[in-house]
């Protein structure tokens, strides 16, 4: 029966371990981000599709992202996790959420360098000179990192993980109630428009190609879907141990 009270305590230091790692794996990649930078391709003067203007301001600023992908969606799960005071190891969904976001940064980071894409407004940051960027030097760094796109990677991990743990709930919970289902697919809808919208505003707003949006949602709905599988079959797993244990002590 100890055991069983442990359960969650048991999953959470787990998955505590786990996020330590990916948030060590995460500060290495920043400082190697920093210290090396991204790959530099050589690029044409003349090259159209990276001569885009380059707009001081975004639309929607990657402070502005982490809000609507991290904060949001910790707000909803502490909202649905503490409306049930019984249920257990609520911090763990929390930990692998963190886990999955934090996934996401190091694998689209990590790839922004490998691939050194240039970015559609590459040249008016580069104000090349026979050739030899003369633009203030972060500005030109940060346009040999298009691909793939931070903001849409990170908005989709974030909705892909509220949306799977969502279904989750309404399969436990919510199965018979027509008009909860409903709602679900609204705020399911609603979520797909706003990505979607933060995926376009980096084409308009000339700092990703399409194709940099699609590869930063599937990074982003992949490590949500890892993230959350592995959430529950650590629960199930840790279930099944506890009821083992109860079925021993009963035999005793």
């Amino acid at each position: 029966m100890q055991d069983c009270k442990n359960m969650g305590g048991v999953i959470f230091k787990n998955a505590v371990s786990e996020l330590v790692a990916v948030f060590v794996i995460d500060v290495a990649q920043a400082i190697l981000s920093y210290v090396v930078g991204p790959y530099e391709r050589v690029f044409d003067e003349y090259d159209v599709s990276i001569s885009k203007p380059h707009a001081i301001n975004e639309t929607i600023s990657y402070v502005e992202v982490i809000g609507l992908a991290i904060v949001v969606p910790l707000i909803c799960l502490y909202v649905v996790l503490h409306s049930n005071p019984s249920r257990s190891s609520k911090m763990y969904f929390y930990v692998i959420f963190m886990l999955s976001c934090l996934t996401t940064f190091a694998a689209t980071e990590a790839m922004k360098n490998v691939f050194g894409r240039l970015r559609p407004d590459f040249l008016s940051r580069c104000m090349p000179v026979n050739g030899v960027c003369t633009g203030l030097q972060p500005i030109v760094t940060e346009g040999r990192r298009s691909f793939p796109s931070g903001h849409m990677s990170m908005v989709v991990c974030g909705a892909s993980f509220f949306m799977f743990f969502t279904w989750r709930e309404f399969k436990l919970h919510l199965r018979n109630r027509i008009w909860r289902f409903v709602a679900l697919a609204v705020v399911w809808l609603l979520l797909f428009i706003g990505s979607m919208a933060i995926g376009m505003s980096r084409v308009t707003d000339n700092r990703h190609f399409v194709s940099d949006v699609i590869g930063g949602a599937v990074i982003g709905g992949l490590s949500a879907a890892v993230g959350f599988r592995y959430l529950n079959r650590s629960i199930e797993l840790q279930k099944n141990k506890s009821t083992r244990v109860r079925a021993r002590a009963a035999d005793v």
